[in-house]
């Protein structure tokens, strides 16, 4: 007989039979999860183990999996929705089933199977490795589930993106730490890991899109570093929200409204309902680009294996398109740049990375409504279609964008024929100039030794990196949005006029007033970060250097004058905040520590100054 408490008119308002006993199980799994990620972590040389520990640890590994089976088990069978259950934990659901599956097929297989040097056996060591990639994977999964949670709270966007990113520097330090992501030390007789410092500097570049470097990339870190500095600048390039509305996107789910909300402030789309289909256009724009892009770049390296041509072209692609400036190459493209390869198919990848996924969107919604049914009449069409024009912000991106790199590439020519530094004057190749106006403000690579240019091109090139890319992007700076509504604002007051106007079109005062502060900010962020590392190394002749560094930093460029691996630790580590705060952004940081601000409910007289 059932209580009153579980009265059918009571149970059809509960998901659970045993709602407390379903809460605890939750928690243990949880655990588990943690402590299989940490067992792991350690199993593959976070601290150094003998054999004993390390077959202990691969044990602690798959009893956590199976724990998380039979927990999902007991919580389905108490479930009073059981066809819900399995939608809303379709994580735990696969989990749990490609553990049972594998494992069976690894126990009656593995004699067959590649052999795995462990203490634990060829089968057991299959079981462990096994039960370990699908725990990484749960963990991933479980992640973008948290992050979509906090995403459906109303939370404030510019604390989930500051957040976001902290979390992923973390990540990318602890997994940059393990011995497995060095490359072998020649002499050394156990791996070797990375320091903290140079993981944490390391990881927070990627994950920044910066570019700058303690060590070079393609010796310094394995195999395996390098692929989780890849996923690192790819994920970073993105943003972990966008990542994970993605997923949520692909696997067919619906985002709920205040998760779209959020989204839509991220993104900054103007309606809500474009949220899903602008992400859907960043996914298949971002993964068809670096796509074309490796195959295109695959012809720079003709010498090496297979294999290795393909992973380098990858590389260097998914680098370019999120302007991180990463090279496996040991002095980036220097003296490429009459390559193809180089002068086109990088910069085309830097320069559609660096215009933004809004801005891709909208070329997308326009290009579609001009092609596509092309019988219909323009009234029809503008029913079927609204947006079918491009919108302010996307004619804004695209002539400051070509404005800045016809001038980038006329600027570096023009100075680089002075005898600034008392040199004799030197002829400058055009593709020099033209992939050096690309890399200035966004993505960090060069074809150039940036220690021997003139002091003057160094001062263009801080203000063009300064500048960065577009709103939306992979890029960082002020943006070129920013710096056209100052210039127009400059340009109205001049002739008199008490707002921005262009093309038929009034800008709103709270946007020309957000682009003074965002530049006003990040002045003042660069001059601080300039005057600490100008304190810490005291080298005061370096002035112009330390400039240069402060600002690829904030501007997430990662440019340098070859000076980042003899930095102190005090600089580096100037430069790892520099880099976050850049990426987030000195207004999002403003915002994400800021209070909510109180509506005024009354009015102060008015009162002229002297301005002169």
């Amino acid at each position: 007989m059932l209580s009153p408490d579980e009265s059918p008119e009571y149970l059809q308002f509960r998901a659970s039979q045993h709602e407390r006993g379903s809460t605890r199980l939750v928690r243990l799994e949880v655990i588990a999860l943690i402590t299989a990620i940490v067992a792991s972590a350690v199993r593959h040389g976070l601290r150094q183990s003998t054999d004993l520990q390390i077959d202990l640890l691969g044990s602690l590994i798959f009893l956590s999996s199976i724990s998380i089976v039979i927990s999902g088990f007991v919580r389905y069978r108490w479930s009073l929705r059981r066809s819900s259950f399995l939608r809303e934990h379709w994580e735990k659901v696969g989990f749990a089933g490609l553990l049972v599956l594998g494992s069976a097929i690894v126990s009656l297989v593995a004699h067959r199977l590649p052999v795995i040097e462990g203490p634990s056996g060829q089968r057991l060591e299959w079981l462990y490795v096994y039960s370990e990639g699908l725990i990484l994977i749960l963990g991933f999964l479980q992640g973008l589930s948290v992050s979509r949670a906090y995403a459906s709270r109303g939370i404030n966007p510019a604390t989930l993106l500051v957040g976001s990113f902290a979390v992923l520097i973390t990540l990318g330090t602890f997994l940059l730490m393990l011995p497995r992501a060095r490359a072998v030390v020649p002499g050394a007789e156990t791996p070797v890991s990375a320091p903290f410092t140079t993981a944490l500097f390391t990881a927070t570049s990627a994950s920044c899109v910066t570019g700058l470097i303690v060590e070079p990339t393609g010796t310094y870190w394995s195999r395996f570093g390098q692929s989780v500095i890849m996923v690192l600048f790819q994920v970073g390039g993105l943003g972990i929200m966008t990542f994970g509305a993605l997923f949520i996107a692909l696997v067919g789910r619906n985002l709920q409204v205040q998760e779209t909300a959020t989204l839509r402030k991220l993104l900054d789309s103007d309606r809500m309902g474009d949220v899903r289909h602008l992400l859907i256009t960043i996914l298949i724009f971002t993964f068809t680009a670096e796509i074309v892009g490796a195959f295109l770049l695959t012809g720079l390296w003709p010498n090496e294996p297979v294999g290795e041509r393909i992973y380098q072209a990858a590389f260097h692609a998914i680098s370019a398109f999120c302007n991180a400036g990463f090279s496996l190459t040991e002095n980036s493209f220097v003296g490429m740049a009459d390559r193809w390869q180089i002068w086109f198919v990088t910069t085309g990848l830097i320069i559609v990375g660096g215009i933004g996924f809004g801005v891709v969107f909208n070329l997308f919604r326009v290009a579609r409504s001009r092609f596509r049914d092309t019988d219909v009449s323009d009234t029809d069409k503008k029913k079927l279609f609204p947006e079918s024009r491009l919108s302010l912000t996307t004619r804004m991106v695209l002539v400051s964008t070509a404005a800045l790199l016809i001038l980038g590439t006329l600027g570096f020519v023009l100075l680089e024929s002075f005898a600034v530094n008392g040199e004799g004057t030197h002829h400058v190749a055009w593709s020099d100039a033209w992939f050096q106006s690309v890399t200035f403000r966004t993505a960090g690579f060069n074809t150039v030794e940036f220690s021997e240019l003139q002091t003057t091109t160094k001062l263009f090139a801080i203000g063009m990196m300064f500048i960065g890319a577009s709103p939306g992007s992979t890029g960082g700076g002020i943006k070129t949005i920013c710096l056209s509504l100052v210039l127009l604002s400059v340009v109205s007051l001049l002739r008199g006029k008490n707002r921005v106007e262009l093309v038929h079109r009034h800008i709103p005062a709270a946007q020309v007033q957000r682009a003074f502060l965002v530049v006003t900010l990040g002045l003042f962020i660069v001059m601080v970060s300039t005057f600490l590392l100008v304190l810490f190394e005291a080298k005061p002749e370096q002035l112009i250097d330390h400039l240069f560094e402060a600002t690829s930093a904030f501007a997430t460029v990662g440019l340098s004058t070859g000076i980042t691996p003899e930095l102190t630790i005090p600089s580096r580590l100037v430069i790892v905040l520099t880099m976050f705060v850049g990426r987030v952004g000195p207004l999002t940081l403003l915002l994400a520590l800021a209070s909510r601000q109180k509506r005024q409910t009354y009015d102060f007289p008015e009162e002229r100054v002297a301005l002169g």
